[in-house]
């Protein structure tokens, strides 16, 4: 009985971590973040860390499944040149691609003080 118990628990575990990563036919990006705000002014760096935004790319759509801050959004090349660019309003909840664009590029979404970091491939 306790086996299949904790077998039972152990599915549910792994099935919700898959769930969390990916969505459908989307995948989660992870980011890195970066402060941006090189200013001399007052208030510091903050302290604590932020969270970024969940985005889950799927084809050439970005989707943003949770309320999130409104953000720039930039696409860049392996040669660094930036190829896309858009706002992502606070009420958005998908980006269109182009879907002219294939390859690997690095994706940026730039709020306030911080830049958001991670790569998707086309």
């Amino acid at each position: 009985m306790n086996k299949t118990i904790f077998t039972a628990f152990l599915l549910c575990f792994f099935s919700l971590t898959m769930t969390a990563q990916t969505t459908g036919d989307g995948t989660s990006i992870t980011f890195t973040t970066e402060y941006v705000d090189h200013s001399s002014q007052l208030p510091s760096k903050p302290k604590s860390p932020i969270t970024p935004p969940q985005v889950i790319i799927g084809g050439h759509v970005l989707y943003f499944p949770e309320t999130h801050a409104e953000f720039f959004l930039t696409l860049t090349d392996e040669d660094e040149n930036v190829v896309f660019t858009t706002t992502v309003y606070d009420t958005d909840t998908q980006v269109v691609l182009p879907s002219s664009l294939s390859g690997t590029y690095e994706l940026r979404l730039y709020t306030g003080i911080y830049c958001f970091v991670g790569e998707i491939t086309l």
